[in-house]
């Protein structure tokens, strides 16, 4: 069977989501190709990253303003901003879906969800493709309501079902499985091996800061936060591929002349990496939570974050499954805690082990596969 999957760079969390389900599929004998929403230009699929990165950075309160206005609509019509994709993509995505004549059509984001629901409810596709669209938060972005012609929509947990039933879909049209992350989150891997491998010492409490793909939530700041206190713990800092807070971290190990600072860059071995830490301060991405969780890794939410990824903390921190940062400043007082009282790390754990979504990725690939 031939599986289309349709990602979009807005950040890296979908391409993540892309390549997992790539991943599971093909290691079940099933043939995929991964394409992107504008990828008839990659200056435009550069651009429309940058759009997104430079909108949330720039003009948060704007971002905000338009992202609460369209979560509030129902209707599947298209909105403004889905019509302009619409109308940018259809061609380049008809030639795709042509071309390549794929069983399965996966969509990791609205935006394709929503031009491959349109397509199928005005007759642009055969209805012998079975469609498929996967949320990547856990509350309903704005979009998914104009997804509703899509045959199953992916959700990462029971609990977030009823906000796409409001959004016009069918209870049968849902699969609760989880948000998928790469196969190699679901191998287990030793603390002590995870250590070794990074080269650091197996015996010493260890923090990681992960400042995502393109490290919006400064690194370095928060490294010097609690590089002031003086604490007797080894930190990891993850500045993916952000080269100036690389940069900047790089300074601050210097400065403070300490040797208890592991500065990487951009990692593809995040599943090591949340496997050898007691304790990660990160943002609140769908993806990132769902790799967290599956390794059982305690997790800090950091301050200053996006809408979405502030509704996942709050429901989070709500369900004792993380820790929040209000201020920069509060990391030192949570270190604190932990440090003194071991036992907050495992309530942290035992309430991730009642939200992970044992073999997520697995699952959905053995559901599509089935589907026919």
């Amino acid at each position: 069977m031939r599986n289309l999957i349709i990602t979009q760079t807005i950040g890296e969390g979908h391409n993540f989501i892309a390549r997992a389900i790539e991943s599971a599929l093909t290691l079940r004998g099933e043939e995929c190709r991964v394409i992107q929403l504008f990828g008839y230009s990659e200056k435009e699929v550069a651009r429309q990253n940058n759009l997104f990165l430079n909108a949330i950075k720039f003009f948060p309160h704007v971002y905000e303003y338009f992202w609460e206005k369209l979560r509030e609509r129902k209707s599947e019509v298209p909105n403004f901003f889905i019509k302009r994709v619409i109308k940018k993509c259809s061609k380049y995505l008809l030639k795709e879906i042509s071309e390549y004549s794929p069983d399965k059509i996966i969509c990791t984001h609205n935006n394709a969800g929503a031009i491959i629901s349109y397509f199928k409810k005005n007759n642009k596709i055969s209805p012998f493709i079975k469609t498929f669209g996967i949320a990547t938060d856990f509350c309903a972005y704005p979009g998914w309501e104009s997804c509703v012609n899509l045959d199953y929509l992916f959700t990462p947990h029971l609990f977030t079902n009823k906000e796409y039933i409001e959004k016009g879909f069918k209870e049968t049209q849902l699969l609760a499985y989880g948000i998928p992350v790469a196969p190699k989150f679901f191998y287990y891997n030793s603390k002590s091996g995870c250590r070794k491998f990074l080269n650091l010492p197996k015996d010493k409490f260890t923090i990681s800061i992960v400042g995502g793909g393109n490290c919006l939530t400064k690194a370095s700041s928060l490294l010097k936060q609690i590089l002031k206190s003086c604490f007797d713990i080894q930190i990891v800092v993850v500045t993916g591929k952000n080269e100036k807070e690389y940069l900047a971290v790089e300074k601050i190990i210097k400065k403070y002349n300490t040797k208890n600072v592991l500065n990487i860059g951009f990692c593809d071995c995040m599943e090591k990496v949340y496997t050898a830490s007691d304790l990660i301060f990160t943002r609140a991405g769908g993806s990132t939570i769902s790799e967290q969780i599956t390794k059982q890794v305690p997790i800090v939410f950091r301050e200053n974050l996006i809408i979405n990824e502030r509704i996942n903390k709050k429901l989070f921190v709500s369900l004792g499954a993380g820790v929040s940062m209000g201020k920069i400043s509060d990391a030192a007082k949570i270190l604190q805690d932990v440090l003194k009282n071991r036992n907050l790390l495992k309530n942290i754990k035992n309430c991730q082990k009642t939200l992970k979504q044992e073999n997520s990725t697995f699952n959905i690939a053995d559901f599509i596969i089935k589907t026919s």
